[in-house]
């Protein structure tokens, strides 16, 4: 074999191998050895505990403090609604200046008010017209004005007390109020403390323990016969 011959196998031996070589390995070359790089995870993000929120108004409201029981030393006498009341020195007195007339607006004025920094107590009185009878429901409903689904309940129900030796009715289910209410003859009289105080109950009972009940001093309505 000449030398022409050997060069020219060996030349196609190398293009034999070459193409060999190109079909064994991967296109990516040694780099891409046991196939393309598998995608890396992406990371799970977890949640944030989220805040329960606090509700509002949740938290109990803190008790009325208790007031001082007040000293009782002076005298106030009512010109129209028959009754005479101990008050403190330093209380502000508003007279009533009407006679209290049934089912007319009157805007307090037909009530005696006595006024203290931390309560107020009023007082007022109405002689029942002729040919009514002074029962419970007289009461409520002409007397007092008791609406369904207020926070008074009807007199029926209410604890008895006594107000100058008489028998009353004391009312403490509307919040900031005791109510206390007695008939002498044919008047009737309602006496309502107002105040913020845990101790609200003793402190009316401490001004109802002074109140005398003269309804023979009451002026009678325009055109009534005194009682």
């Amino acid at each position: 074999m000449n030398i022409y011959t050997r060069a020219a196998i060996a030349a196609v031996l190398v293009v034999g191998v070459g193409l060999a070589a190109f079909n064994i390995l991967p296109l990516g070359g040694a780099s891409g050895v046991g196939g393309p790089p598998s995608p890396s995870p992406t990371p799970s993000l977890t949640p944030s505990p989220s805040a329960t929120p606090t509700p509002i108004g949740s938290a109990s409201p803190s008790p009325a403090p208790a007031i001082a029981i007040p000293q009782l030393t002076q005298t106030f006498v009512s010109s129209f609604n028959g009754f005479s009341i101990g008050h403190p020195e330093n209380a502000q007195i508003t007279p009533a200046t009407v006679i209290w007339v049934l089912g007319a607006e009157q805007n307090n004025a037909n009530y005696d008010i006595v006024a203290t920094e931390t309560i107020t107590i009023r007082g007022g009185s109405v002689e029942a017209p002729d040919g009514v009878t002074i029962d419970d429901a007289w009461m409520d409903r002409s007397f007092l004005g008791i609406q369904p689904g207020g926070c008074a309940y009807p007199t029926s129900t209410l604890p008895e007390i006594t107000i100058d030796r008489q028998p009353a009715r004391i009312s403490t289910s509307c919040p900031g109020e005791v109510t206390g209410t007695v008939v002498v003859g044919r008047r009737a009289y309602e006496f309502t403390l107002f105040g913020d105080a845990s101790n609200l109950r003793e402190v009316f009972d401490a001004y109802a323990a002074t109140i005398k009940l003269t309804p023979e001093t009451a002026p009678a309505p325009s055109g009534s016969a005194a009682s």
